[in-house]
């Protein structure tokens, strides 16, 4: 090879590596600390699957926990909690 294609290659190789720990410099900064826990709602669902026109029991309800910007709308909350719009 020509004197002139090593350094070519060798230019190519040092920007590409530069790149490389400057893309890992920024990726390290906006990752930042860990977010906290989301607010959660507790919201009644069925447990499986229910068919039209059934009458549900308890027995086919359960409780579970939800981010409240997850929560669907029209979802009635427990007594004393709100949930927001």
């Amino acid at each position: 090879m020509r004197l002139r294609s090593w350094f070519f290659l060798s230019l190519g190789l040092l920007l590409a590596i530069l790149t490389g720990v400057a893309l890992n410099g920024v990726a390290q900064q906006s990752a930042g600390p860990a977010a906290a826990a989301p607010t959660t709602v507790s919201v009644i669902v069925a447990k499986a699957d229910v068919p039209a026109r059934t009458v549900l029991t308890a027995a086919m309800l359960t409780r579970r926990d939800y981010p409240t910007d997850l929560v669907p709308s029209g979802v009635s909350p427990p007594k004393g909690r709100r949930v927001p719009p």
